[in-house]
Parts: C-alpha cells; structure tokens; sequence
C-alpha cells in the first residue's frame, strides 16, 4: 500500500511540474528568443519581416497596442497595453515604425521591480548566456555616460542585427532586446 502512495504521489508532483511549470517562464509566446531568426538566417520577429506595413504587422500579434508619435516626424511607435513575463520580469514588447508606417524595430524592455542590481544582473546574464547558445558569441561593449552605464551584446545575421542591453541608471535598471535591420 505504501508503494501505491509513493508511486501516486510522485505521479502527482510530475503532473504539477508539467502544468505550472518550475519556476519563472523564460521565453513568453510574446517573445521566444529561440523564434528570432527566419528561413535565410537573419534576425526577424516571428514570421514578420522588416518593412511590414503597420497595419499587416499589428493585426499578427496577438495584443493591445497603444500609439505614440515620434516628436518632429511621421515615425511611428507602438507598445502593448498589458505586460507580459519575460525570465520573472515584467515585459512590454515595443514595435517601432519609419515614417512610411513600415517595421523598422522590434524590442522587449524588461524590469523587475523588487529585483536588487546583483538578482538583476543575474537575470540579464542568463539572457545573454541563452542568446549566446542560440546564436553564437556576442560582440560585448560597455558605456558610461553622467546619469547612466551599459552593456550591450551584439550578433549580426546579414543585414540584421540583435542587441541585449543592461541600462544602469540612478532611479534603477533594466534591460532591452532589439531587432533591427542594418542601413
């Protein structure tokens, strides 16, 4: 009877780990880093190439978005209503738009509000660590300027490229991913 027990409840706690999960979720359906590169090798959001016209674009994303004008110009910039878990962190995705309307950029912004600079960086390093392993090493560069530092790792598919980017600022930190094509 005993080994009935044991064999139920280690049943139960394999069920329990297959649907809730262990831990934090890594890649979130909004923004997979293993997704990131298409059919010819270069970076691209999901099946969504650079120069989508606005419209196309919006309507394959399964999200709210809210609009901000680019101050002086026609440019376009959009960012999700509601957040998204991106590695324990809060997420937004931001979808940035030339100003014939067509997609130039593709970023997630991630912060984590009770996370200390060190849990921070632990996080943004594991994220690196995983870009790293998808897509080979990463050209790493640093600054510091009066009110902020960074780091930014950087890898090149053709004519495309995808940046992870540590911001340390005096009110807090966060990081980025971007995709853009290169001019």
């Amino acid at each position: 009877m005993n080994r009935y027990r044991y064999i139920l409840g280690t049943l139960l706690v394999l069920l329990s780990l297959v649907c809730f999960g262990c831990g934090k979720e890594k890649n979130s359906g909004i923004f997979a880093l293993e997704d990131l590169v298409n059919e010819e090798g270069e970076f691209q959001y999901r099946d969504i190439p650079f120069g989508s016209p606005y419209e196309e674009v919006i309507s394959q994303i399964p999200m709210d978005f809210e609009t901000m004008d680019v101050v002086d110009s026609a440019a376009v910039t959009c960012y999700s209503n509601e957040s998204f878990d991106f590695y324990g962190c809060e997420a937004s995705l931001f979808l940035d738009f030339t100003e014939d309307k067509l997609l130039k950029t593709v970023r997630v912004q991630f912060k984590q509000e009770k996370a200390d600079e060190e849990q921070f960086n632990e996080i943004f390093n594991e994220i690196a660590d995983d870009l790293t392993e998808l897509y080979g090493e990463a050209e790493i560069s640093s600054g510091e300027g009066d009110i902020f530092s960074s780091e930014t790792h950087s890898w090149d598919k053709g004519n495309t490229r995808l940046q992870a980017v540590l911001l340390k600022t005096e009110t807090g930190i966060s990081g980025v991913i971007g995709l853009f094509k290169n001019n």
